[in-house]
C-alpha cells in the first residue's frame, strides 16, 4: 500500500508542478497537504504485489479484511502488524 501512497502522492506533486509552470502559484509552496493527500487515496484504486485495494465511498474504510498496518520512520517502513478490524 506504500506504492499507492507515493503514486498519488506523486500525482499531487505533478499537478502542482504543471500548475506552477502555467503561471498559477500554488498555495503551501507547491507540496500536496495532507487532507489532498487523503482524498486522493480514498478514490484510487491500486494494484498491489498481493492484492488490489480501494476505498468505501461512504466511510471512507478499506475494503477487505487482509490489511496491514505500516509506519514511516527514519525514512524506512516499519510493519506494525495487522490492521484494526473497523467499528460499525
Amino acid at each position: 500500500m506504500a506504492g499507492l501512497v507515493a503514486r498519488e502522492l506523486a500525482t499531487l506533486a505533478e499537478a502542482a508542478v504543471k500548475e506552477a509552470s502555467a503561471g498559477v502559484t500554488p498555495s503551501g509552496g507547491g507540496l500536496p497537504d495532507r487532507s489532498a493527500l487523503t482524498a486522493a487515496i480514498a478514490a484510487a484504486r491500486y494494484e498491489g504485489v498481493s492484492r488490489s485495494y480501494a476505498f468505501d465511498d461512504e466511510r471512507q474504510q478499506l475494503v477487505g479484511r487482509d490489511a496491514h498496518v505500516y509506519r514511516v520512520e527514519d525514512r524506512s517502513l516499519r510493519y506494525l502488524g495487522p490492521a484494526p478490524e473497523p467499528k460499525s
